[in-house]
């Protein structure tokens, strides 16, 4: 079939088809798939959520534009490009201290008790 092409008849099942064609064409980009497969976006949410195997199929094509831009990543690593390496650090070396924020983990014993006064409490004990 010539997804370029449009047609009176389709079935969902040439649709879906002639749609997951066009996001392996367009690396995962679901607008311009859906105009070149001549579907509508809100065609195309709507059967992912109704079609589980269609989701499933969605979600590798798109997979593939996700190694697709870490490959990117990578070649420009090992450009020496700093920014790209500071970026991969921050985002996938979490656990060896690259991170601009502080995580903190606070495991408080059930046992443990405090009280907190505010001014009118110090107030009424004077």
């Amino acid at each position: 079939m010539n997804i370029d092409k449009p047609e009176v008849t389709r079935t969902v099942a040439s649709r879906k088809k002639d749609f997951l064609k066009a996001l392996t064409c367009t690396l995962g980009i679901i607008t311009p798939a859906a105009k070149k497969a001549l579907v509508s976006k809100d065609w195309v949410y709507r059967h992912l959520k109704k079609d589980p195997k269609f989701k499933k199929q969605v979600e590798d094509i798109i997979e593939i534009q996700k190694d697709f831009a870490e490959s990117k990543l990578l070649s420009l690593i090992n450009d020496k490009n700093p920014a790209s390496v500071i970026f991969y650090c921050k985002t996938r070396m979490k656990d060896r201290g690259y991170s601009d924020q502080q995580q903190i983990d606070l495991n408080i014993n059930k046992d443990f008790n405090f009280n907190i006064r505010g001014m009118n409490d110090e107030a009424s004990e004077s």
